[in-house]
């Protein structure tokens, strides 16, 4: 491909060889735009464009550490309603189980995820549930992941075991309700 380019001085001609020498055939697809966002637009329409992120999913998100009790977390959302703030997701992040490792709400302390779930709702809220990869051998879990070899360290000082994103033992529900 040769390509002229204009200047101060006498127009040169440029070459430039397309080709690999560990392939027997190479396609080249070339685009071209007046500009950057010309091009990436092209670009998006050969290989597709991305979808659309919900609303939700681009506003506030508030998480911090721990929230004590589902009241604590109730409170902040509704103060951001009472305020007028949005709050697109509040995250429940620390103790908000039965052990660690226990991928579900301590219902003994009155925590359901339907009942969080319903009330930010009707402040136009959704939570999301933050689930550490850690297990305790006190977590069912923890139980039968330590029924195979090498999951937990087979010592009195426990230490906690990070999970594949992979395992069978994390629930599939998703994480954003």
């Amino acid at each position: 491909m040769e390509q002229s380019r204009g200047g101060a001085g006498p127009a040169r001609r440029y070459r430039h060889p397309l080709g690999s020498d560990d392939a027997r055939q190479i396609d080249y697809w070339v685009t071209a735009g007046s500009t950057p966002a010309a091009i990436l637009a092209s670009y998006a329409d050969a290989t597709g464009h991305s979808p659309v992120m919900p609303g939700w999913a681009t506003g506030f998100w508030q998480s911090k550490l721990r929230y004590r009790s589902q009241e604590e977390l109730l409170g902040v959302a509704r103060e951001y309603h009472r305020r007028g703030l949005p709050l697109a997701v509040i995250v429940a992040d620390f103790f908000h189980w039965t052990a660690l490792g226990e991928w579900k709400f301590d219902e003994a302390s009155g925590q359901t995820r339907s009942r969080w779930s319903m009330k930010l709702a009707s402040m136009g809220t959704r939570l999301m549930v933050s689930v550490w990869p850690s297990v305790t051998p006190s977590a069912a879990t923890g139980r039968a992941q330590g029924a195979r070899p090498a999951s937990l360290a087979p010592s009195s000082a426990w230490k906690p075991t990070p999970l594949d994103g992979q395992s069978p033992l994390i629930p599939r529900s998703g994480g954003v309700l």
